[in-house]
């Protein structure tokens, strides 16, 4: 295979779900991660429901056609194909360390009446009235 295709590989207690007729998903938590397969299908034989037993590596390969995982668990080695691997690998303190919008007093007393007056009967029209007559005078 190509070195330009990215490969991960992870190491974990693994849970198997089938979700659809041609999905899968692949979790763990230690470390949290899941893995949402399409259409996985095995060489030689190899279950996707029955080839992750206790703690099991996976090495994932993508590729032009989808996704190959090569398994390694409880001693036994096997490979499936997949037509497609999403990897989700949440990240700890994500929102702490983004750099999100805060409102001052000013701001949130704005936006607390355009919500007040959008839930009023005639709010939504009253509110694109007032855009569109400003709008026509220049932003000014």
């Amino acid at each position: 295979m190509s070195s330009k295709f990215p490969s991960r590989t992870l190491t974990a207690r693994c849970l198997t779900r089938r979700l659809s007729g041609e999905w899968w998903r692949l979790s763990a938590t230690a470390p949290a991660w899941t893995l949402y397969l399409r259409e996985p299908r095995g060489d030689d034989g190899v279950d996707v429901g029955g080839a992750l037993t206790g703690e099991s590596t996976l090495a994932i390969t993508w590729t032009d056609d989808g996704a190959r995982l090569d398994l390694g668990a409880g001693g036994r080695r096997g490979a499936l194909r997949a037509g497609g691997a999403l990897l989700h690998e949440p990240l700890d303190g994500l929102y702490a360390v983004l750099p999100l919008s805060h409102y001052d007093r000013r701001e949130r007393r704005f936006w607390g009446l355009v919500m007040a007056i959008v839930r009023l009967p005639a709010g939504v029209w009253l509110i694109e009235r007032l855009a569109r007559r400003r709008a026509a005078r220049g932003s000014s």
